[in-house]
């Protein structure tokens, strides 16, 4: 069967051979789990560009990912499909939604859409393949919603955080994306950094190459950009500033592992480093958070760069756990 399995997930199963898993997917809820299992390390795979990982074995993939994670910690990625049952393991936790119902298999075999959710906690970066070849790259504390199979009038996706996309040309089948704040982006093939996390007060996109489309709720057109434009909505003044970029890798330099701020309020900084390094801020009462720092990181840990700002007069701080105390400078 997992012959069967692995052609229908590669879209190679025929007719027959998608009734004979249907079958068996309807004999027991093992079978079910097994299919859920087999379909986690498919997922995977395609999330990689590592030739060793082939063995379907999930005990090979936890210690595999568990090995990548030593020498690279962008590498983890967390995955999760939305689901009605879920099956949780050390490094995923998945779940196929089928109509609603785990026991309605006949949706994945008739039109093999399955609605997927990947995300990134904080402290982790990941980098994905959409169905339509476009890549996208997430940083922390980033989620992405999208189905395994672009159809309808457009490519239709869901995003919180911030990411670097880049897009694979299709006049005339544009690429949606919804973020939290009902601003919707479409494109139909370009590279742009979007950062929208839902718990920021504000919005912003940087476009690399092309054009992008930024509309609303009702699908008006707030703004067109054009390359290395940027354009940030603050959403406390509810105004939109645009501007020619001069440096982009201060924007997109993250990618990279460049942990950069731009004449930035010490707010925003403390918000960026609890996602950058997956740690919490405890500010003492009276501390100025509108003092602003410049400054550039590179595998620079958290303690480094708190010594830093420490040095500067800006701030005096201690670390508990993963939680930061933040005082007034002495």
């Amino acid at each position: 069967m997992n012959k069967v399995i692995y052609k229908y997930l590669n879209n190679n199963a025929n007719l027959q051979e998608k009734k004979l898993l249907l079958k068996w997917l309807n004999e027991s809820e093992e079978n079910r789990l097994k299919f859920s299992r087999i379909k986690q390390m498919h997922s995977f795979v395609l999330l990689t560009d590592d030739e060793e990982v082939t063995n379907p074995d999930l005990s090979f993939l936890k210690n595999y990912i568990a090995k990548r994670e030593r020498h690279n910690r962008t590498f983890m990625l967390v995955v999760k499909y939305s689901a009605a049952a879920v099956i949780a393991s050390v490094i995923f936790t998945l779940g196929l939604k089928i109509g609603g119902r785990l026991e309605k298999p006949l949706n994945i075999i008739a039109d093999g859409i399955v609605q997927m959710e990947y995300s990134t906690p904080y402290g982790v970066k990941g980098k994905i393949v959409l169905p339509d070849s476009s890549v996208v790259w997430l940083n922390s504390g980033s989620k992405i919603g999208f189905p395994s199979k672009f159809t309808g009038d457009s490519r239709n996706i869901t995003f919180n955080g911030e990411a670097y996309f880049d897009v694979k040309k299709d006049s005339t089948f544009p690429m949606k994306i919804s973020t939290p704040h009902n601003f919707n982006i479409v494109v139909t093939g370009t590279s742009f950094n979007l950062h929208s996390y839902r718990e920021d007060p504000f919005f912003s996109l940087y476009l690399s190459k092309g054009r992008v489309n930024i509309q609303d709720k009702k699908g008006n057109v707030i703004h067109m950009l054009k390359e290395d434009e940027s354009v940030q909505y603050n959403f406390c003044a509810k105004e939109i500033k645009t501007k020619k970029t001069i440096e982009p890798s201060s924007i997109v330099g993250w990618k990279n592992g460049w942990l950069i701020f731009d004449e930035e309020e010490l707010k925003s900084v403390f918000r960026k480093m609890e996602r950058w390094y997956g740690v919490s801020f405890k500010i003492s009462n009276h501390f100025n958070l509108n003092n602003k720092l410049t400054a550039k990181f590179r595998e620079e840990s958290v303690s480094q760069v708190l010594d830093l700002m420490k040095k500067i007069s800006l701030i005096d701080y201690s670390i508990k756990d993963s939680v930061v105390f933040i005082t007034i400078p002495k």
